[in-house]
């Protein structure tokens, strides 16, 4: 038997991963449960008078605005939205969020991936987060798909033709990200 200090492996060596070893044991000698800690993802919705990221804050936000956030039926956050119309909070997996702002309630559901920029599903979900009005993201492009696009194209300062080839798709990349 060798003697060595604590956390020493065999012969009385010492090292980092000994020690961690040795605290490890020791929590488990002594019932002590470990935590652990889960970050939750994070969503900012903002609230403008018209859509898009064009301008400044003043020009675009609607600040002071009470709201509240509703996850599985109680309210989990409450306040005014910020100046430059935000509001932040984390969204719990597998749970219903509502956000309820100017006496309407809007269901929040989390996206686990975006679909590509040059897919249909693609350009919609980024018109649709930009804050242009097309309804459902369904993969078909229809009336309010075409609107949605002819509003981008004109707010970007493009040939507003509905049409949503490489220049558009370049400028929702630009404006909205990959």
């Amino acid at each position: 038997m060798s003697i060595g200090s604590p956390g020493a492996g065999p012969g009385g060596e010492s090292g980092e991963g000994n020690d961690r070893m040795a605290k490890k044991n020791a929590a488990v000698a002594t019932g002590k449960k470990k935590k652990i800690a889960v970050t939750l993802p994070k969503l900012k919705l903002f609230f403008q008078f018209r859509p898009g990221k064009h301008g400044g804050d003043a020009d675009r936000a609607v600040p002071g605005l009470d709201f509240s956030v509703v996850v599985g039926g109680a309210e989990v956050k409450a306040g005014k939205t910020a100046a430059d119309g935000s509001i932040e909070f984390e969204i719990p997996p597998g749970q219903a969020v509502r956000v309820e702002v100017l006496g309407s309630s809007y269901a929040v559901k989390r996206v686990r991936s975006l679909e590509a920029a040059t897919s249909v599903k693609g350009k919609q979900r980024r018109l649709s987060a930009l804050g242009y009005e097309l309804g459902t993201v369904d993969g078909r492009f229809g009336e309010k798909s075409d609107r949605s696009t002819l509003g981008f194209q004109a707010d970007q300062g493009l040939e507003p033709d509905g049409i949503a080839g490489n220049q558009t798709q370049s400028k929702l990349k630009s404006e909205f990200g990959e």
